[in-house]
């Protein structure tokens, strides 16, 4: 990654923090989505520079290879409602000196047992009685990543996306840049400053 925008979420008497990341982060969501569908590849990633075991911070960081794909964001569109309370920084390049690097990506919980059995039943083509047995052992894991609530535009259902750090290996020069639509990449190497 070779450039950076950041989006600070501004403090606010009237409105709570994670309030904002959840509206800010649906609509970075749906300009990545666009990106990905313009491009047919999602060339941005995202970190977290405040990242905590109990919470995100305050920033959010846009990254790309190329500052061509910042700009064609247009960040600016996107969050038209919500600039009282986000800041937009300018495009930036990334330092050429970076110690640590991270990895970004959705954790997703194991607690729904029926869920878990209508997928097996559907993967392995058995009765869901079946799939039921076959987790009748099941202990729940919680997760303990911090989240944000999205909502489910093609559903409209509620859901926590849970991101999860690791530390990486310096990533690779060679290595292919592409996030999913919530712009995480279990794989890729993120430069930590």
């Amino acid at each position: 990654m070779k450039v950076y925008i950041d989006l600070t979420l501004l403090p606010s008497d009237d409105i709570g923090q994670n309030f904002l990341w959840q509206k800010m982060f649906q609509q970075i969501h749906l300009a990545l989505a666009e990106l990905n569908n313009a491009k047919g590849v999602q060339p941005v990633a995202l970190a977290f520079p405040g990242y905590r075991v109990h919470g995100l911070g305050n920033k959010l960081r846009l990254m790309a290879i190329d500052s061509a794909d910042l700009h064609a964001l247009d960040l600016s569109q996107w969050l038209d409602r919500l600039m009282d309370y986000v800041h937009i920084s300018s495009v930036r390049d990334v330092p050429e000196k970076v110690e640590k690097y991270v990895c970004y990506s959705r954790q997703r919980s194991k607690t729904g047992v029926e869920r878990l059995a209508r997928r097996y039943a559907k993967r392995h083509n058995i009765e869901l009685e079946q799939a039921m047995a076959h987790y009748q052992d099941f202990q729940p894991k919680y997760l303990k990543a911090p989240f944000i609530q999205m909502q489910s535009l093609s559903g409209d259902q509620q859901f926590r996306l849970f991101i999860e750090r690791t530390w990486c290996a310096e990533a690779s020069a060679e290595a292919t840049a592409d996030f999913g639509s919530y712009g995480l990449g279990k794989n890729t190497a993120l430069p930590h400053f």
